[in-house]
């Protein structure tokens, strides 16, 4: 069965803030360049399914992203989660090329 994302979502609200306050501490926070230029938080996540850390980015702090995992099909969990500011693909990243493939979709 898969796992529900609830779970993980609440591991993430209580850990990551603690772990990097500057970087997960508040809804829709920016990064600053060199030159104190903000912009809007992204990732990329591999390893994904069921979702629970896209959705404690997107939902709770405002990020968009791309996620990757194993498909259903071959052996992964389903990705449970959705939203438009988040992107999935299928990845093997145990086939040779792979990652670099899935990089593709990354911005």
């Amino acid at each position: 069965t898969v796992p529900s994302t609830n779970k993980y979502v609440k591991f993430y609200r209580q850990w990551m803030p603690r772990l990097s306050p500057g970087l997960f501490g508040r809804k829709g926070a920016v990064a600053a360049d060199d030159h104190g230029n903000g912009a809007e938080r992204c990732f990329a996540d591999f390893g994904s399914s069921p979702g629970g850390m896209c959705e404690y980015l997107v939902k709770d702090l405002g990020w968009s992203g791309v996620a990757f995992s194993l498909s259903a099909t071959d052996g992964g969990f389903a990705m449970l989660f959705s939203d438009p500011a988040l992107g999935y693909h299928d990845c093997d990243v145990a086939q040779v090329g792979a990652w670099q493939k899935a990089m593709q979709h990354v911005r």
